[in-house]
């Protein structure tokens, strides 16, 4: 049984959503024939500093933007030094994921996050081990600096547009691969339960419904667009998903009205999100390539009301320049598109993201992944 580590670090969802969909896919194409283990790398292989490091970093990066979007401008323009960074400030994943592989011996490491990928290579450096390193690039429409592993054996992206930007920093055509983007096989299969959501959630079904998330940690300026849609009270149903964030989950349930026309339903963390994304009329949060890319294979537009750093920035201008979805940088400009003819505005972005045909990749790249090895 061939062994493959899929490693990445649990900041988000964006880098653990496409290692545990393509696992999955692997098991159900190819049972008995690998042991696939999805690691969050850094946390596993004991490298606790860099851990907490990696993680308080994209805890605070809502806060914090403007940082990220000068370090993502500084590791563009000086991508060598940032590499070096990397190194230092995380040195004991460096040393105690490179044991970690050493210790678990793969035939493959598919990497979904940057350092990962620095870490993955190091090790077969170090230890002069022999396995394939493959490289998921996990931006759909971009690919900076630090996805570009030099050792790696291949990567794969989602877009023409990602392949362009790995080109463009030296990775050689032959080596990189356009696969679509690895979302959950269930999204696709998801039925429209949108009028059991209406009956169990006592909204409108008359209007529509707005799938408002911060993903599972709460993050962006989503609450803070809900409460002025919430305010206006204008005729929409909003499920609003607060994630982990117990602060956030409490400040938006004051919020919650009965009688109110703007009907508001606020969840917790929840296993629910394919059935209410595929239920849903719109989906509503700050730029990210799972909650992006999940409500394209549905065939949902996507409001964005943030982002953080240019990565994010590449997936608004590819869902605004086909007419998949708005970006509107105040509140106020939310509340006035919901004000006007917005229903024919959604079902046009709906009609072009069903023409556009988004599917999971998942097979795609379980395949590949396969034949790779």
């Amino acid at each position: 049984m061939k062994r493959v580590l899929m490693a990445m670090v649990e900041v988000g969802n964006g880098h653990k959503a496409p290692a545990e969909s393509v696992k999955r896919a692997m098991e159900e194409l190819f049972p008995g024939e690998f042991f696939l283990h999805v690691s969050d790398f850094a946390r596993e292989s004991g490298a606790l500093v860099s851990d907490r490091a990696l993680k308080k970093a994209w805890e605070s990066a809502g806060r914090h933007y403007r940082a990220f979007r000068f370090l993502y401008r500084l590791v563009e323009l000086l991508p060598a030094p940032g590499r070096w960074y990397a190194r230092v400030a995380y040195a004991d994943f460096f040393e105690k994921g490179a044991l970690f592989i050493r210790d678990f011996a793969p035939e493959l490491v598919f990497s979904t996050y940057t350092i990962s990928s620095f870490v993955a290579a190091y090790a077969r450096r170090l230890y002069g081990l022999d396995y394939k390193l493959v490289v998921f690039v996990a931006d759909p429409f971009d690919a900076y600096s630090w996805w570009v592993e030099k050792d790696a054996d291949a990567f794969i992206v989602a877009s023409t547009e990602a392949a362009d930007r790995l080109a463009s920093h030296g990775v050689v055509k032959d080596r990189i691969f356009v696969l679509p983007y690895p979302v959950r096989k269930d999204f696709e299969s998801a039925g429209n339960n949108r009028n059991a959501i209406c009956r169990e959630f006592s909204l409108e079904p008359s209007n529509p419904i707005l799938l408002a998330s911060g993903g599972g940690m709460g993050l962006g300026k989503v609450a803070s667009y809900t409460e002025h849609l919430v305010r206006s009270n204008l005729p929409l149903n909003i499920i609003f998903l607060a994630g982990r964030n117990r602060e956030l989950y409490s400040r938006m349930k004051a919020l919650e009205k009965a009688d109110s026309v703007c009907r508001l339903r606020v969840l917790e963390y929840t296993d629910r999100v394919v059935e209410l994304t595929s239920s849903c009329d719109v989906v509503m949060g700050k730029a990210g390539a799972s909650t992006a890319m999940e409500a394209a294979v549905c065939c949902k537009p996507v409001i964005f009301t943030d982002w953080i750093a240019q990565n994010d920035l590449a997936i608004i201008k590819h869902f605004t320049d086909n007419g998949y979805g708005w970006y509107f940088k105040k509140p106020a400009k939310l509340v006035e598109f919901f004000s006007g003819n917005y229903r024919r505005r959604l079902e046009e972005a709906s009609g072009r993201l069903r023409s556009a045909g988004y599917k999971s990749g998942v097979d795609d790249i379980a395949r590949f992944l396969a034949d790779f090895l």
